[in-house]
């Protein structure tokens, strides 16, 4: 019980990781577009399905 618990956990973890990196780079966009000012804005980003699937593991592109 206790590996699977420690598992669980680690799991938890990496996709909290996941889910605060990936809100630091929407924040991180929204600030490059403030930044551009008179510039035409850009046209909205098309979401990757790939995103808001839950990830299996930490590493990018799986």
């Amino acid at each position: 019980m206790n590996v699977t618990m420690k598992l669980t956990l680690d799991g938890l973890k990496r996709a909290l990781r996941w889910r605060a990196h990936e809100l630091a780079e929407d924040v991180e966009q929204s600030y490059r577009g403030e930044a551009s000012g008179g510039e035409a804005a850009a046209p909205p980003r098309r979401v990757d399905p790939r995103r808001l699937r839950e990830r299996d593991d930490d590493r990018p592109g799986r």
